[in-house]
């Protein structure tokens, strides 16, 4: 941030130190504190997945259990030695193919992952030191546990439930906020948008009213969810009022009251970001470059797919 020191070196130097602060906060976790919400924004580009896969490094190397929600796109391949770091989950009934695209070729390899039938299957299979990437069912409706979880907390009785695989994260966040265990795990999502959207309708606006009441008992469960969406807005405000920090990077524009001014975010640099939480601060995270080849994965379902009720 040349022109910041320039102007204001002092200033500058306080922002660095504040930055760094909350940046040690939101990452290294407390048992009698609990677990940290962060959502992170910025332009296309701006350095999301990279900064996601530096937080996810970081709770590795604290220890703790760290869950990556895959996407047809791969990212997580990024990581250093990821053939040895990186622990692949599939729904038992969808079948995926691995492409390793380069230039105008694709090829098939072969990568190892792990089944499972349910998110509770799930649980015990989680490792330390490793990044756990799940990969939602292509087609789930939600459980009959949290058609009641909800009903008992709202009043309200899910009436349809149209399959769609990102409904499978709600199901895995009360298993585990509900687990019997007191192991840190950290929950990584890029765009979420795709799992919290802005104008739910029918039962999905009933499922995000309870998953907000869901996120307060995340912290007390030593979870922390650490997402990434390109603009606010695009996240429902009942589930976004809920998180702790923003991180803001190139592009974003901060929420209605932010304390940052929307001037400042203009000047980052690709690698910097701007972390708010009761004060803000700047702070620089590494860049995972963009490997010579990318990873597709695409996956095909063998279950009969359901219709919607």
């Amino acid at each position: 941030m040349e022109d910041i020191k320039t102007t204001n070196p002092n200033g500058a130097k306080v922002l660095k130190i504040m930055g760094e602060k909350l940046m040690k906060e939101l990452i290294f976790h407390d048992p009698n504190v609990g677990g940290t919400l962060a959502m992170a924004t910025g332009e296309q580009g701006s350095g999301k997945t990279s900064l996601l896969l530096y937080l996810a490094e970081a709770e590795m190397a604290n220890g703790e259990i760290v869950i990556w929600r895959g996407r047809e796109v791969a990212q997580w391949y990024r990581l250093k030695n990821w053939k040895h770091r990186v622990k692949l989950f599939i729904y038992e009934e969808d079948h995926p193919r691995f492409y390793r695209v380069e230039d105008e070729t694709a090829k098939e390899i072969h990568i190892p992952y792990e089944t499972y039938k349910d998110p509770r299957d799930i649980l015990p299979k989680l490792e330390k030191g490793k990044l756990n990437v799940i990969y939602e069912p292509m087609f789930y409706t939600v459980s009959d546990e949290v058609k009641d979880a909800v009903y008992y907390s709202t009043g309200y009785r899910l009436k349809r439930n149209f399959p769609k695989g990102a409904y499978f994260w709600f199901d895995l966040f009360y298993a585990l906020t509900t687990r019997l265990d007191r192991r840190f795990i950290s929950l990584i999502i890029d765009e979420a948008d795709d799992v919290f959207p802005q104008n739910p309708s029918g039962d999905l606006w009933k499922l995000q009213e309870w998953f907000k009441d869901l996120l307060k008992d995340a912290r007390k469960s030593l979870i922390s969810v650490f997402a990434a969406v390109h603009n606010l807005n695009d996240i429902d405000y009942r589930i976004l009022g809920k998180f702790q920090a923003y991180i803001y990077l190139k592009g974003s524009k901060p929420f209605k009251g932010s304390m940052v001014n929307p001037k400042f975010i203009l000047k980052l640099q690709k690698g910097y970001g701007v972390i708010e939480w009761g004060g803000f601060g700047l702070f620089k995270f590494p860049a995972y470059p963009p490997r010579n080849y990318g990873l597709l994965v695409r996956r095909q379902s063998h279950a009969s797919q359901p219709t919607d009720k």
